[in-house]
């Protein structure tokens, strides 16, 4: 139910639901983590973003590709690129899905990187104008 209304646009629906899904007793996947992450986005819902990731670190589900990548989307998309980074070394195997997360969240926030990361892949520098 929560992730049909992405096709609505109900972001705030999203958000209500989860909630009484939870009260309910029920709990969430990563499919339904992430669709409230990109609500908790397009309303700029920090604080309710920032304990979703608390909430999938309870759960043991941070680590999983799917929930890595919409929160690299969720702290890209907020302008918190070190949180993003944090995300991003977090995650064991990252696919090609966080990588492009990753670039986003730097090209979108007009930002140059070049280095290492702590897991231990290597980024080549890019350039974005600003």
């Amino acid at each position: 139910m929560i992730t049909g209304t992405v096709k609505n646009g109900w972001l705030v629906d999203r958000l209500f639901l989860f909630l009484e899904m939870k009260r309910g007793g029920f709990m969430a996947n990563e499919f339904a983590l992430g669709s409230v992450l990109m609500a908790c986005s397009g309303l700029e819902a920090l604080n309710f973003g920032f304990s979703l990731h608390g909430y999938a670190l309870k759960i043991g589900i941070e680590l999983n590709l799917f929930v890595g990548c919409d929160l690299l989307d969720f702290y890209g998309k907020l302008r918190l690129i070190s949180m993003a980074e944090h995300v991003f070394e977090s995650i064991t195997d990252p696919d090609v899905a966080c990588w492009n997360a990753l670039v986003a969240c730097y090209v979108n926030n007009r930002v140059a990187f070049s280095g290492n990361f702590d897991s231990g892949h290597q980024v080549h520098a890019f350039d974005y104008p600003i």
